[in-house]
């Protein structure tokens, strides 16, 4: 597998700086009728390119039926005629569009979304931390407690491994061992941790091997001589003794990008 720090990156930052613009951000609220309907995003394109507004960036909430779903745009009024008042009066007119709200730059060219209130993945609470934050948080961690910074992030991680599995329980509804590994995997990557691929799993030994590729823990180091991976590996801990039923779980990490290895290997063990 190539190194995912290299391509396939989605940027997640609702905001945008072009100075001198003249920007404009809209919540939209479509109605729950309109998950299935066909033409909405085609009436509102519509609009933007008769008035010669194009689209700086376009996110849709995660569908759910029966619900209302929530959309964020913004666009560049420079060389339009049209207000940005005038522009949300429009959209507010488009087919099961059940309001707009206008959101304002913060300053000249710096357009952030400051109308939602809070982040949910999966009907629960979300908080993104960009590099400086989880950087700042593991490696201080380290920094204060030494040895013991490596033995608390470690267990953090257990616990969070184990509470995330009985999450994927919920959302599946049964206790289904391949899909709650493939829900784990996709779940891994597309919360930025890195890519996991199990290369192997035995049930009846307690055993698997893992490879992480671009973990986000251990791309912070660099030039190491040990294994860096504490709060990845207690997660790995966690979730892989729910999965195994088995309270004795031990991960070593026997080769890391942190160490120059292409990717992170874990060999889980339980005890038989």
């Amino acid at each position: 597998m190539k190194d995912m720090s290299k391509s396939k990156v989605l940027d997640c930052g609702r905001y945008i700086y072009l100075p001198r613009r003249r920007l404009a951000g809209y919540a939209i609220k479509f109605s729950p009728e309109s998950l299935l309907k066909i033409g909405i995003l085609k009436e509102i394109t519509e609009i933007l390119t008769d008035n010669k507004v194009p689209i700086l960036f376009l996110s849709l909430s995660r569908p759910s039926l029966g619900e209302p779903l929530d959309a964020l745009l913004f666009v560049d009024l420079t060389d339009s005629e049209i207000s940005e008042h005038e522009l949300r009066n429009e959209l507010n007119q488009v087919n099961y569009v059940a309001d707009v709200k206008l959101i304002k730059p913060i300053f000249d060219g710096m357009l952030v979304d400051v109308y939602f209130e809070k982040l949910s993945m999966g009907s629960r609470r979300a908080v993104l931390f960009r590099e400086p934050l989880y950087s700042a948080l593991i490696k201080e961690t380290v920094k204060r407690l030494g040895s013991g910074g490596f033995a608390l992030l470690y267990h953090i991680g257990v616990f969070m491994g184990k509470n995330v599995y009985k999450d994927y329980l919920k959302i599946l509804g049964k206790e289904d061992p391949e899909s709650l590994i493939e829900l784990g995997k996709a779940f891994f990557r597309m919360s930025g941790f890195g890519i996991f691929e199990i290369i192997y799993i035995d049930f009846e030994r307690k055993e698997a091997l893992l490879r992480v590729y671009d973990s986000f823990e251990c791309s912070l180091y660099r030039n190491e001589k040990t294994p860096m991976s504490n709060l990845v590996r207690g997660i790995f801990a966690g979730w892989f003794s729910e999965l195994l039923k088995n309270p004795e779980v031990k991960v070593t990490e026997t080769r890391c990008i942190a160490m120059g290895d292409r990717y992170c290997e874990f060999l889980i063990k339980g005890k038989i």
